[in-house]
């Protein structure tokens, strides 16, 4: 399951609880990654817990729990995927569309990657 371009999270300190549930919208949220918006109905992430003594909640939309999932080697942080992307693996020399990080991703979110990647490199679609 390696992956040859891959993200570590940089944090410190004590992690006392955490659950991570799959749930449906029953209002808009954002996604703490990209800041897109969640839309009632639709599915999200909910990331709940203790760290160092103050409760945290994020919420993540399913691409971009997925793209941190894959291109994080031990689980990520919490909002910084995108900053990390373009930081650590979108100005890496062997980062292309052949990693075995960006294969994994369903077609969705290798979309949502290219994306954020042309965006970086000033590319217009």
């Amino acid at each position: 399951m390696g992956c040859d371009v891959c993200i570590s999270g940089d944090y410190d300190g004590a992690l006392e609880c955490t659950t991570l549930e799959i749930l449906k919208c029953r209002k808009p949220v954002r996604c703490g990654e990209c800041r897109k918006v969640v839309e009632k109905g639709e599915q999200y992430e909910r990331y709940a817990g203790k760290w160092e003594g103050e409760w945290f909640v994020a919420r993540t939309c399913l691409l971009c729990a997925e793209i941190r999932a894959s291109f994080y080697c031990d689980g990520g942080t919490l909002d910084t995927l995108w900053d990390d992307m373009r930081d650590v693996v979108f100005d890496n020399p062997d980062f292309s569309t052949a990693s075995d990080c960006f294969r994994k991703l369903s077609a969705a979110a290798k979309e949502r990657v290219l994306e954020e990647w042309r965006a970086w490199k000033g590319i217009q679609r």
